[in-house]
């Protein structure tokens, strides 16, 4: 099959809204088990998120790889293209949950884990400079449009890491007899 644009960003979207919806599973379950005070299933939760977050990757690009024509193939760079194509719908659905979780579903839990992490900052600048950077912190963990962009770019980054590894695995080289072989034997009869 010929990848046509609208073809690739079906496929993208399809496949970032998967991937966004099972990490926000993975994020509810991780809330739900928060009065745990266990490690152990926070760490196997943050695990088991990270590898299918990667094995969901491979899988919808080697996908649609292999669903491309067999005489044009679908390239390392196509490849990469269309993990950082999944990833803009993904970092756009976390950035969507980020916002209505930060704002509506724990916001007192999203304060106290921001101030938790900036008592260690806070001896390293001096006190106006905190309050200026501890206002600047408040306003953006519960701006939507911030968390959404914020969320887009950190999805990227970290598609981009995974995608020029998986790339290498997925992409599926142009075959150079495809041409010959549906002129002897018809399409279909491979």
């Amino acid at each position: 099959m010929n990848i046509t644009r609208k073809v690739f960003w079906r496929e993208a979207v399809k496949g970032g809204t998967i991937i966004g919806l099972v990490s926000i599973a993975f994020a509810l379950l991780e809330y739900a088990l928060k009065p745990v005070d266990d490690k152990f299933w926070h760490t196997l939760i943050w695990w088991a998120d990270l590898i299918v977050f990667i094995a969901l990757i491979y899988a919808f690009t080697r996908k649609i790889s292999r669903s491309a024509d067999r005489a044009r193939g679908f390239s390392y760079n196509r490849c990469i293209g269309f993990v950082m194509a999944m990833m803009l719908c993904y970092g756009f659905l976390m950035g969507v949950y980020m916002a209505v979780f930060n704002n509506f579903v724990d916001p007192e839990g999203v304060l106290r884990t921001m101030e938790e992490s900036l008592v260690i900052v806070q001896d390293m600048m001096p006190g106006d400079m905190f309050g200026t950077y501890y206002t600047s912190m408040k306003t953006a963990i519960f701006n939507p449009v911030a968390l959404v962009l914020s969320s887009i770019l950190n999805a990227v980054i970290g598609g981009l890491i995974v995608g020029l590894i998986t790339s290498a695995f997925t992409k599926r080289n142009p075959d150079i007899f495809a041409d010959a072989a549906e002129e002897n034997f018809g399409e279909g009869n491979e």
